[in-house]
């Protein structure tokens, strides 16, 4: 959640600091949607999608989506108020179509590379404490931090 909020804060600062007014933590939608890789927030055709390329790309690509969900919604999200935001993240509309999704999480992941994922997250990981490295070969397909 911290390496999230780093991206989060840096990509969509207005959106991150109108849900910090708010009260609304990451936590409160982030780990519904990566515990059930997007199939509780997405429409099944839009999971299949997401968990195809994250199956090819790896984490980081999970984050792209989850702040592709995010920018597409920006706006309506940031005129709303705590108990709405956090009912709205939890049940995103079942109207957003494929390319609409991909072409706002595209945006996302132009910005972010690999390496610069993994460094942040690392340096995440150091500042909770927890072990960095020994991956096994498995680097990429681990949840996020």
């Amino acid at each position: 959640v911290l390496c999230f909020d780093h991206f989060f804060r840096k990509l969509l600062p207005l959106l991150y600091d109108h849900m910090q007014a708010e009260s609304v933590s990451s936590e409160m939608f982030l780990m519904d949607w990566y515990l059930s890789l997007f199939t509780k927030a997405l429409p099944l055709e839009l999971a299949a999608q997401v968990w195809d390329v994250y199956l090819s790309e790896g984490e980081v690509y999970l984050l792209c989506v989850a702040l592709g969900i995010l920018k597409m919604f920006a706006p309506r999200l940031s005129v709303l108020a705590f108990e709405n935001i956090t009912l709205f993240l939890l049940h995103l509309p079942a109207k957003m179509t494929l390319d609409e999704l991909m072409d706002h999480v595209s945006q996302i992941t132009k910005k972010i590379s690999v390496s610069q994922y993994e460094k942040t997250r690392d340096k995440m990981r150091i500042k909770c404490g927890v072990a960095v490295g020994g991956d096994n070969g498995v680097r990429n397909r681990t949840m996020p931090v």
